[in-house]
């Protein structure tokens, strides 16, 4: 971000790397985290819809943070 901070997603779908079955269905908690420029965690979101991987984020000018899932 234009302020230094990082912002992080994390979790997903596991998947087995030879038969790439999913692994951890029932298990996810993705969630997107905001990091400070030295790291430390300063916000945590988890999307409401906790089977669904996220894919894609993006930086809008404004400073909104958007993501696909």
């Amino acid at each position: 971000m234009a302020d230094g901070r990082i912002v992080v997603a994390n979790g997903g779908i596991r998947t087995d790397p030879q038969h790439r079955s999913k692994l951890n269905l029932g298990s996810m908690r993705p969630n997107l985290s905001r990091l400070s420029p030295d790291g430390a965690l300063l916000d945590q979101v988890e999307p409401p819809l906790p089977q669904n991987s996220i894919r894609h984020l993006a930086l809008l000018p404004d400073g909104t943070v958007a993501f696909a899932m």
